[in-house]
């Protein structure tokens, strides 16, 4: 099988052009320091690609697999101690009480495993 778009050698002006086709841009005059610029940036865009892939959507919320302890454990310290000075303010019950004291063995809990957690060894 032979073609005849080869014989006619390089007679390119009678080839159909595309009207969608984007134009060509000449060619950079940059220096070579702009190129490296370019090419470190565009490698730290695609760290930042990968790290938000590999975080997926809750860990978006909560941090990678060796922060997400410690942030959720922050997380629960503030809202305890949040819940703890909202039920001070509440008319006194034994219920309330019995609710405040668990309230106040959970951040105690969770203080412990926040400084436990930094001295563990790796």
């Amino acid at each position: 099988m032979t073609s005849d778009a080869g014989a006619e050698g390089s007679d390119i002006g009678t080839a159909p052009i595309d009207p969608d086709a984007q134009p060509a841009r000449a060619p950079s005059t940059g220096s070579g320091r702009q190129e490296d610029a370019f090419f470190a940036n565009a490698k730290r865009k695609h760290e930042l690609e990968l790290i938000k892939h590999d975080l997926g959507f809750i860990g978006k919320a909560v941090g990678s697999s060796a922060q997400a302890p410690t942030n959720i454990a922050a997380f629960l310290i503030v809202c305890l101690i949040l819940f703890i000075t909202i039920s001070a303010f509440m008319p006194a019950s034994p219920a309330m009480d019995d609710t405040r004291k668990w309230a106040f063995g959970l951040v105690t809990l969770v203080v412990g495993y926040l400084f436990g957690a930094g001295t563990k060894s790796k």
